[in-house]
């Protein structure tokens, strides 16, 4: 699959981060113009205010300038929370195609009042997706791959 253009990658991770099309601040990696990749950095960004330089040139650094599609993705799971990472991981192995409210009972005993708050902030990162109308777990191949293999 070949990437974005220059001008397609920025506008999508834009759209991540700023929720517009175009950077307040000059965000111009691409990431190699692979979606994904730029979903993901732009979400780590989005909550990020536009003149937090540090956050920004951390990003910028992570990406690099030979990005690394799965060390990009790495980055962006090494930035959760302990219990997000642990659901992230449950979802990568074994909840894809499941039911949400099905596994939130399982998840509810091991982590009291917290699950909702996970699975939001793992959606609003790009790294799960919950479909309607089954309201069931789907993420993207290259996340499961690397959730699998941690």
């Amino acid at each position: 699959m070949t990437g974005l253009g220059q001008d397609e990658a920025l506008e999508l991770s834009s759209c991540h981060a700023f929720c517009k099309a175009a950077p307040e601040t000059p965000y111009k990696r691409a990431c190699r113009g692979h979606p994904l990749a730029l979903e993901v950095i732009g979400a780590q960004l989005f909550d990020k205010e536009s003149n937090d330089i540090q956050c920004w040139e951390e990003a910028v650094h992570n990406i690099g300038e030979n990005p690394d599609i799965p060390r990009i993705l790495q980055t962006s799971f090494d930035g959760l929370s302990h219990i997000e990472k642990e659901i992230f991981l449950d979802i990568a192995c074994c909840f894809v195609g499941q039911r949400k409210r099905d596994t939130d009972l399982f998840w509810e005993v091991l982590y009291p009042n917290k699950v909702q708050t996970a699975i939001k902030n793992l959606s609003l990162k790009m790294l799960i997706n919950i479909n309607s109308p089954q309201d069931s777990f789907h993420m993207h191949d290259l996340l499961r791959e690397m959730g699998r293999g941690i």
